[in-house]
């Protein structure tokens, strides 16, 4: 039987009758089949094991006395414009989707946690960062549960299990804690290593039962591996494994971080102060008990003539999302929060009608010991007609498009800087500065203006304060009343 609702997979109400269960069966195959992906080819099969239960009056009944459990979670669709104008030319359309933990699922006890913290130690980590480290990873070895499991790897040109995967009972807690005190700084910087090793901890503990994440701290560049890096964090992706990143000072990539945590689900901190560091690691900690299902992405099947173009997750943990074809890693649905993510789409509007831009079905593993797969499905339409009612916007979307476009303010600012653009640079970090000042923001507003007029001076940007406006900036994005 095909995970979810099924009377919600064929878009249908649970009495509908043989015609209509017929009818959609036929148009939502016709619809899927014209799309040459295998993600395709798998809706197609899942809207025939529906069709084939709810046209069977044995197995219908049977499933209405013994339906399948509901989901943990609940998701809702807004589209930026109900109804498109008619014309030749492609047109963007945003869609945010709205995920929401139910309140049996956030009421029941949190899973098992299997936890990496890989932690480097190269000779520039020596003195406080790595001693802030190291009280970072105590408070978290200090926070778990006896049901928890933990490692600790550090890594310099190569990489070295502290602390292998255990349960957190007390006596292992103790020894963990004797095993961290004795890390010390030496070598360079191969995050290859440490993430390999990371994965092959974590994979010994994998399973449906509990969440695995594996939490990543440098604050140096890896050379000559990046490739490498990426292809691990496209298996810990299949594997359900998501990799967070917390940068150091200011001299790592975080391009390269931002792509290795996004492919996975993950996010990127910054961190300038030793103490931020062990801040990280303890909300971390928070982060990971907060969870009511794990594994979650969101499948999108763009039809006909439809492209996604980007993605962007605004709670939990503000980033923008990678999205190898068809499915978006999304990590952990908190309990106390939404999961907020706005798609851009865009779509050719050349027919008048209805107007099928993609289904969209959010799926995760239900947290807790009861471990099983929940999948909301959704679809995505807007009418194409040549007088389209004028209209605003619904104000959930207006409100994160305004966030994105700070973000997409700072973007635009260094990639002209690097292009040589230094008037547009400076203008671009000017009205960001005006916009956050507006908005009560006053220390990161007043360093894009200083950092503005320092491009307009000698045309150059400090690189600790590009990190800190890049992820202030987007910190912001996921705050409730932001502008």
């Amino acid at each position: 039987m095909p995970t979810g609702d099924l009377f919600q997979l064929l878009n249908l109400a649970p009495d509908a009758d043989a015609f209509a269960i017929e009818g959609a069966y036929r148009l939502l195959t016709r619809r899927f089949s014209r799309l040459p992906v295998p993600e395709a080819a798998s809706e197609v099969r899942r809207i025939q094991a529906a069709y084939d239960l709810l046209t069977n009056p044995s197995q219908r009944a049977a499933y209405h006395k013994s339906p399948p459990p509901p989901p943990p979670f609940m998701a809702t669709l807004h589209l930026s414009r109900p109804a498109l104008p008619f014309q030749e030319d492609p047109q963007i359309i945003y869609g945010l989707v709205e995920v929401t933990a139910t309140a049996q699922s956030a009421e029941a006890p949190a899973p098992a946690a299997n936890l990496c913290l890989v932690i480097d130690r190269s000779t520039s980590m020596n003195g406080a960062r790595l001693d802030q480290a190291k009280a970072g990873v105590n408070a978290i070895l200090d926070g778990l549960r006896p049901e928890d499991t933990c490692s600790v790897i550090v890594f310099s040109d190569r990489a070295e299990a502290v602390v292998t995967a255990h349960k957190m009972t007390d006596e292992q807690r103790r020894l963990a804690r004797s095993k961290v005190s004795l890390i010390r700084a030496g070598g360079g910087t191969e995050i290859m290593q440490g993430l390999l090793r990371g994965l092959v901890e974590l994979h010994s503990q994998v399973n449906t039962k509990s969440i695995s994440q594996l939490v990543l701290l440098t604050d140096g560049q890896t050379y000559g591996d990046e490739t490498e890096c990426q292809l691990l964090a496209a298996l810990a992706r299949n594997d359900g494994i998501s990799i967070h990143a917390l940068g150091i000072g200011d001299e790592w990539n975080d391009r390269f971080l931002d792509e290795l945590a996004a492919a996975t689900g993950g996010a990127v901190d910054l961190a300038l102060t030793p103490e931020q560091v062990a801040d990280f690691l303890r909300r971390r900690l928070n982060i990971l008990a907060d969870r009511a299902a794990e594994r979650v992405h969101l499948e999108v099947l763009p039809d006909v003539g439809v492209e996604l173009l980007e993605a962007f997750r605004f709670t939990p943990e503000p980033s923008p999302l990678a999205f190898p074809p068809h499915a978006l890693a999304l990590g952990q649905l908190p309990r106390s929060a939404k999961l907020c993510v706005l798609l851009k789409f865009r779509l050719q509007t050349s027919t008048e009608g209805y107007r099928p831009i993609a289904r969209l079905s959010v799926v995760g593993d239900v947290a807790g010991p009861g471990a099983r797969r929940a999948r909301v499905t959704l679809d995505a339409g807007a009418t194409v007609t040549l007088r389209p009612a004028p209209g605003e916007p619904p104000a959930p979307i207006v409100a994160r498009l305004r966030r994105l476009s700070q973000i997409r303010l700072q973007e635009r600012a260094f990639t002209q800087l690097q292009a040589g653009e230094v008037d547009e640079a400076t203008r671009a970090l000017t009205v960001l500065g005006t916009r956050l000042l507006a908005a009560g923001q006053s220390d990161l507003a007043k360093m894009a203006i200083a950092e503005a007029r320092r491009i307009e001076q000698n045309a150059s940007l400090s690189e600790e304060a590009r990190k800190r406006i890049k992820y202030g900036t987007r910190a912001l994005a996921g705050l409730e009343g932001w502008p």
